[in-house]
């Protein structure tokens, strides 16, 4: 099936994770037009890469159908998408049809591992409603196969089998 990278992220540190019932972090996100994946390391200069051995969240994606919906029903006005703090804006695909399945895109092999679940911050990150209203439509965390570069734009994503 045709899919659109619509938008690439990295950020150097971690906003919001480990920081519950705390203020968020201020760590910066950067919008990139290719990023570099290594196989069970994460996206070079992201602050997951090299993580943990194995992490099952070396990279994450988001629905971009997602992200207008929150735009345009909870917001109502301009909403960047890297608030998100996803790594990987994709159009074209339920993601969660990709959970516990080996995938290709782009030349580059990936496991769906898990649902990203939505942080308590995302109320404050984007607009009230936008916690509840990403239950289940977080997005997901994958594991990354094989070293490869992704670029914005369109190409065929493969589901090559269970994990």
């Amino acid at each position: 099936m045709t899919v659109t990278i619509k938008h690439l992220y990295i950020s150097p540190g971690q906003h919001y994770f480990g920081h519950y019932g705390e203020d968020a972090l201020d760590h910066p996100i950067t919008q990139r037009t290719s990023i570099n994946v290594k196989a069970g390391q994460g996206i070079e200069n992201d602050r997951y890469f090299g993580f943990d051995e194995d992490y099952h969240g070396q990279i994450t994606f988001f629905d971009w159908a997602v992200y207008q919906m929150v735009r345009d029903e909870i917001v109502k006005g301009d909403l960047p998408p890297s608030n998100f703090r996803r790594n990987v804006l994709i159009e074209g695909i339920d993601l969660n049809t990709l959970i516990g399945k080996r995938f290709l895109l782009g030349g580059v092999e990936f496991i769906g591992s898990c649902e990203c679940s939505p942080s308590e911050w995302m109320d404050e990150a984007c607009g009230d409603g936008t916690h509840d209203f990403l239950k289940k439509r977080g997005g997901i965390r994958a594991r990354i196969l094989t070293d490869g570069t992704l670029d914005s734009g369109n190409y065929e994503l493969e589901i090559l089998g269970d994990a």
